[in-house]
């Protein structure tokens, strides 16, 4: 004969397997978050259910954010579901700074501390409450550590979050040592804000979109925070600089890398520009421009008798994600 103290148990049972096989119901019902109002259930908004689907399916991920959009809060929350509800399940954050990691860390502790006795007695017990480091006697364990000496070289774990990635010291060589995770079977999840044009982040996000490799890319802006208005965002273009904005706030893509590296040449200005057609397209044959469907020179305008130019030459540096080189052709 079941007693109530049966029927309890069995209750609870049910409910901890349904929170092992649905992230989104532990989330919501027990996992709570750190907010500026108070303790409160992470209740993902869209674009974060968006984001927690991807790397629940296990891809590589490559994320170009805005600032504050609850970026931290998720994958720290992801990756502690995987590690408390998985056993073996090793898993190492990488932040630009020891301040970073153990603040990163945080938001899993905080959200373990949370959580109903009952819980906690049931998953795998916490061995060890280190700033940047939770162990689990599953054999799962989280690391939060700064990227300064490169630790994820020669790690082989489930997977290797790069928080701020285009904000690190070392991107190059922390990417040289995380990469290879996933050669092994491991899941590499890169996010950051902009910072610029042409730095490794921005390589790898132009790859991704190009379909050039693995990680399934995606961008979130100001506007992924509900309580966001074009108030808001009118109020805080009075308060940054342009390309303050652009980083901490973009409203696309484009602008994100371009106008983020403070450019020289205004960006409102340059994109509202509409580009002319050729007149010509065609190759040089024997001296002579010969027209020619899908010929790799082009002509606009034919230079004019007497009339003096300037050329101004960037010249590509070769990278990978299809960098070009330019030359401008002035008149005085």
């Amino acid at each position: 004969i079941w007693t109530d103290a049966d029927r309890q148990r069995a209750s609870a049972e049910i409910i901890f397997r349904k929170c092992a096989a649905d992230k989104f119901f532990f989330f919501e019902n027990f996992w709570k978050i750190k907010h500026p109002l108070g303790s409160r259930l992470f209740v993902p908004r869209p674009p974060q259910q968006d984001v927690l689907t991807i790397w629940g399916r296990g891809d590589n991920s490559i994320t170009l954010k805005a600032r504050q959009i609850g970026w931290s809060t998720s994958v720290a929350s992801d990756t502690f579901w995987e590690a408390f509800f998985h056993p073996e399940y090793q898993a190492m954050l990488l932040s630009k700074g020891e301040r970073e990691a153990v603040q990163l860390l945080s938001h899993a502790k905080y959200g373990y501390k949370q959580l109903p006795q009952w819980i906690r007695d049931r998953g795998p017990k916490l061995l060890d409450d280190a700033q940047q480091r939770m162990t689990f006697d599953s054999e799962s364990q989280i690391l939060s550590l700064p990227s300064s000496n490169n630790p994820a070289r020669g790690y082989t774990g489930n997977r290797v979050v790069a928080d701020e990635f285009a904000f690190l010291s070392n991107d190059v060589e922390s990417w040289a040592a995380m990469e290879p995770v996933a050669d092994i079977g491991g899941q590499l999840i890169l996010l950051s804000t902009a910072n610029g044009f042409g730095n490794l982040f921005h390589e790898q996000w132009t790859r991704a979109r190009l379909g050039e490799s693995s990680f399934v890319p995606s961008f979130y802006g100001w506007w992924a925070v509900p309580e966001r208005d074009q108030a808001w965002y009118d109020q805080k273009a009075k308060d940054l600089m342009p390309w303050q904005m652009a980083q901490e706030y973009p409203s696309n893509e484009e602008e994100a890398f371009i106008k983020s590296g403070n450019m020289v040449f205004d960006y409102d200005i340059v994109s509202k520009m509409d580009p002319r057609e050729p007149t010509r397209i065609g190759d040089m044959v024997n001296g002579r421009f010969v027209d020619l469907n899908g010929g790799p020179f082009a002509i606009w305008d034919k230079p004019e008798p007497l009339q003096d130019y300037v050329l101004g030459i960037d010249t590509a540096e070769g990278l990978g994600y299809g960098d070009y080189s330019v030359c401008d052709v002035l008149t005085p």
